[in-house]
């Protein structure tokens, strides 16, 4: 297969190029990607991966180049890596923060609404 074609490594703090070097990808002035000749571009402007970024735009991007439906480009390799609370944790969190805090301070809280709906001059309805 010739050079600009093939599996395209992504390999964390390193230049995304084609496996024989010879062709890289760079972003274009409209913000997408393509893959174009080293010799024509330069080496500074091939993009170097960090699957660790926050925004996920360049990681998807990359996952655009393979050509649909003919496979002549395949990024592979860890397109993004980010640390997150699971959503378990954040929906303990939100729980929590609703419930007024933390178990010991949330009993304080039934005790407290438990005494303002019965209030001090409850009715009696007959």
């Amino acid at each position: 297969a010739p050079d600009g074609e093939g599996v395209i490594k992504l390999e964390a703090g390193e230049p995304v190029l084609t496996p024989g070097g010879s062709f890289g990808v760079v972003q274009a002035p409209d913000g997408h990607l393509q893959v174009k000749a080293v010799d024509e571009v330069g080496l500074e402007n091939v993009i170097v991966h960090d699957p660790g970024a926050d925004d996920p735009t360049r990681a998807f991007a990359l996952s655009r180049i393979t050509d649909s439906g003919v496979m002549r480009r395949s990024p592979i390799g860890i397109f993004r890596s980010v640390e997150r609370p699971s959503f378990d944790d954040l929906a303990r969190q939100q729980i929590a923060t609703a419930e007024g805090g933390p178990a010991d301070s949330r009993d304080d809280k039934q005790t407290q609404l438990q005494q303002l709906l019965a209030g001090d001059d409850p009715w009696t309805v007959s």
